[in-house]
């Protein structure tokens, strides 16, 4: 995951703390909240200001962009029904990008 002064310097995203704030993306707001997890993993939690509108493909690339590096693999993960949690506050028009900071997920690249 980039640096915190690297994401400062993203001109379209404006800070609202030390690991959350707001960007605009083709005429959108989203508020992006990010971190490291104590399970290892990075992790970017997206949603739109307007609650009727979940982030699309490729909104979801240019924030995987503008978060990690380019050889930094991130998924978004479709867990078990089971497992299934719904967003922020109850909101379903979160999503996630997560990257397992061992690489782990890199070996699914390779099979």
């Amino acid at each position: 995951m980039k640096t915190i002064d690297e994401l400062k310097a993203y001109s379209k995203l404006k800070m609202l703390g030390q690991n959350c704030g707001e960007i605009r993306l083709k005429g959108k707001r989203f508020t992006v909240i990010w971190g490291y997890n104590e399970n290892g993993y990075e992790h970017v939690s997206v949603s739109c200001r307007n609650h009727n509108i979940v982030p699309t493909w490729e909104q979801m690339c240019e924030l995987k962009d503008i978060f990690f590096y380019p050889e930094e693999m991130a998924v978004q993960i479709h867990p078990k029904a089971s497992e299934y949690v719904h967003g922020i506050g109850g909101l379903d028009n979160v999503l996630h990008l997560w990257r397992c900071i061992d690489d782990k997920w890199e070996m699914l690249r390779n099979k």
